[in-house]
């Protein structure tokens, strides 16, 4: 018995059908592609146009703890990211999950920090809706 021929064959060796499939995913994959293109191009506009400034805004802040008060922009950054796990520690819900990331941040410090004179982590235990308390020795 002969091997039928079919016409999709050379695309992918297996049958007409499989031919017309090929293209629809081809067209599919250029259609996705380019829609995904349109996306980013819409974003890097919006991050142009709002985040930029936002960021620009953002590294003035920690430039003028430089020339403001000698703190580095690097150490200011760093120190800031602890604030900022405090401050989202401050919107959990269950006073279990903020109480988790407190005790995280307190330890890690006591770990890395013995006996300092200001512990950082008691002020930032301290948080009544924001950072605003007094350190410790300074009420």
């Amino acid at each position: 018995m002969a091997k039928k021929e079919t016409a999709a064959s050379s695309d992918t060796g297996k049958g007409t059908s499989a031919g017309h499939n090929v293209a629809n995913i081809h067209n599919g994959v250029r259609e996705a592609f380019a829609h995904a293109n349109s996306l980013d191009d819409q974003i890097a506009s919006l991050m142009e146009q709002h985040i930029k400034p936002l960021k620009e805004e953002r590294t003035k802040i920690f430039r003028g703890l430089k020339k403001d008060f000698g703190i580095k922009s690097g150490i200011a950054r760093a120190q800031y990211k602890l604030v900022r796990l405090a401050y989202e520690a401050q919107e959990f819900e269950k006073d279990e999950e903020r109480a988790a990331v407190l005790d995280a941040l307190a330890v890690t410090h006591e770990a890395l920090h013995p006996g300092e004179q200001v512990d950082f982590v008691d002020v930032l235990k301290r948080i009544d809706g924001g950072i605003n308390a007094t350190p410790a020795g300074n009420a």
